[in-house]
């Protein structure tokens, strides 16, 4: 099951197969902590420990829940893109997991983790670019047959550099990059993984304008079956086992 929970303006992803539960990102603008979001559901499905949380990049709107999150479930392995020393958040989430004893790894090189029954692939920050947004970890998780591709904050030349770098397989869903952002999702991606399924994680009424038309009209031209938090809340998808 993949649950992509309404934090407003954020994301946080989470992926249970069997006895594994992997979380990507922990941010939002909700009215409630997102970490207390995420931990309330958790709670409401018996799972207690988190065998992995792993964060695309350090902004609030993808880690501000973090902390709180450390404080209610028990996670096993922390994995971060090494970026943005100077990051406040950055240094508080370090100093909370090690407080914790949670084992911290950073993704250098496209790095391949197996945690429980699900495989992630992670790839490393592909440019140098100032912006932390084109800085942060893609990830490709696989569970059995099924595929899960999240490219964080990035945009459409990053995204490039992504299908340059990486074999990219057809993807059963993609998390919509930059919540639905205009310049991401770009045609080029979607034509190489042909998702299924997109979830754009994005709040009501943001001040962004996201989703853009643009990108929501290039997910229609590829036949992608599109739930988007603001209208539809926290979006869940079942794969069926082979």
């Amino acid at each position: 099951r993949m649950t992509v929970l309404d934090v407003g303006q954020g994301q946080c992803v989470i992926l249970n197969d069997d006895d594994t539960v992997v979380m990507v990102d922990c941010g939002g603008d909700s009215y409630d902590d997102p970490g207390e979001l995420a931990a309330d559901y958790l709670r409401s499905r018996a799972v207690f420990r988190l065998d992995a949380l792993v964060l695309t990049h350090y902004h609030d709107d993808h880690a501000n829940g973090v902390l709180r999150l450390l404080d209610l479930v028990d996670v096993t392995l922390l994995v971060l893109p090494d970026v943005e020393e100077d990051s406040a958040l950055r240094q508080s989430i370090l100093a909370a997991a090690a407080e914790k004893g949670v084992e911290t790894c950073f993704v250098r090189t496209t790095s391949d983790v197996e945690i429980g029954d699900v495989m992630m692939k992670g790839y490393p920050p592909l440019t140098d670019d100032r912006d932390e947004n084109e800085r942060g970890l893609a990830l490709l998780l696989r569970s059995g047959e099924h595929s899960v591709l999240i490219t964080g904050d990035m945009d459409g030349l990053t995204e490039r550099k992504l299908l340059h770098y990486a074999e990219l397989p057809d993807v059963d869903l993609l998390i919509a990059g930059h919540h639905g952002a205009a310049d991401s999702t770009t045609s080029e991606l979607l034509h190489a993984v042909q998702p299924e399924v997109c979830i754009v994680s994005v709040g009501q009424n943001n001040r962004y304008g996201h989703p853009a038309d643009a990108t929501l009209d290039r997910l229609n031209n590829v036949n992608c079956e599109t739930y988007r938090t603001d209208r539809n809340g926290t979006v869940r998808i079942t794969f069926d086992k082979p």
